[in-house]
């Protein structure tokens, strides 16, 4: 059984959830880790790692993709939860 889970929030571009995201998860407590973009061709990526909740999220950004998450079951759970009751 996989304890981890991936929720699609959105489009890539759509830079209000970005935003959201990044402070429910600041407000979560989370602690950025590690940051990585890339380019190739038309397409860009980035992928944040935070650790939170003893665990470790991972955000991807990506063109024709969207936006993501990915970690623990229950704290995407919590994120997407929290993400519901900002909107």
């Amino acid at each position: 059984m996989d304890l981890n889970k991936t929720v699609l929030l959105g489009t890539e571009y759509d830079e209000a959830l970005f935003d959201q995201l990044l402070l429910v998860i600041e407000k979560m407590g989370g602690i950025r880790e590690d940051v990585t973009t890339g380019m190739g061709g038309s397409q860009e990526m980035l992928l944040l790692s935070v650790r939170l909740k003893g665990g470790i999220v991972t955000i991807e950004r990506e063109t024709y993709v969207g936006l993501s998450i990915h970690g623990p079951v229950a704290t995407i759970d919590e994120i997407c939860m929290q993400m519901d009751s900002t909107r």
